[in-house]
């Protein structure tokens, strides 16, 4: 079975954030349902950071990716064969479908996408919605080492309310700038008052030196004003 007719059992109905079922906290990753044992094809190339059990969840699997979102794997009938540090390629296998651990309903392959190591586990400081990683990857246009167009638009919504900070605090010699990824622009900040009422409404502070500064710029296509 090759990638894309593994992944294209995917569960739609019971996506991320889903509360069906009665679920009493929304799901944290995305069901594949196949019988027992079909083997888990990883849908970007992984290096395996996370090998073991865990009672609710079964015998679980994380690997970094190159682009260093971390892929995991869930309720796996039997522990995956690989130890920490192995490297598999894309479409590589993981381990064997299952329904392990008291979390299980039936055979399935849970999968989460997190941007940090244990979102496996379902920090939801960490997880997101893996769909759009595993449809890229599937469309082809998943490349080692760089962003996915998921990845991209992640990290649009990251910076959408962001207050870029442009080499030092605002206040000293740096250039403070609202990063506003709806209008593809990055405006000045008048003055402190300014900085203030935006953290007010929810907006948030980075501070990047003028190098990083100027390369999410370039990477967003986003133009001063």
């Amino acid at each position: 079975m090759d990638l894309a007719e593994f992944y294209a059992n995917y569960d739609h109905a019971d996506g991320f954030g889903s509360l069906a079922g009665g679920r009493l906290n929304p799901h944290r990753g995305g069901d594949v349902p196949h019988d027992a044992g079909t083997p888990i094809p990883t849908y970007e190339p992984i290096t395996i950071t996370l090998n073991r059990w865990h009672d609710g969840l079964g015998w679980i699997a994380e690997g970094v990716t190159p682009a260093g979102r971390y892929i995991g794997f869930r309720h796996m009938l039997g522990q995956s064969p690989h130890p920490i540090g192995t490297e598999l390629p894309k479409a590589g296998i993981v381990g064997p479908v299952g329904a392990s651990g008291t979390l299980a309903n039936g055979d399935h392959l849970c999968t989460t996408n997190a941007s940090g190591p244990g979102g496996v586990l379902g920090d939801p400081n960490l997880v997101s919605d893996p769909w759009p990683y595993i449809e890229a990857a599937i469309s082809g246009t998943a490349a080692a080492g760089r962003p996915t167009p998921a990845e991209e638009a992640r990290k649009r919504e990251e910076h959408m309310r962001t207050i870029i900070i442009n080499g030092k605090e605002f206040g000293g010699t740096g250039a403070g700038y609202v990063l506003n990824t709806d209008d593809l622009t990055a405006k000045p900040i008048a003055n402190l008052g300014e900085l203030l009422a935006l953290e007010a409404q929810g907006w948030k502070r980075a501070v990047l030196n003028p190098k990083d500064f100027n390369e999410v710029l370039a990477t967003y296509r986003i133009h001063k004003v």
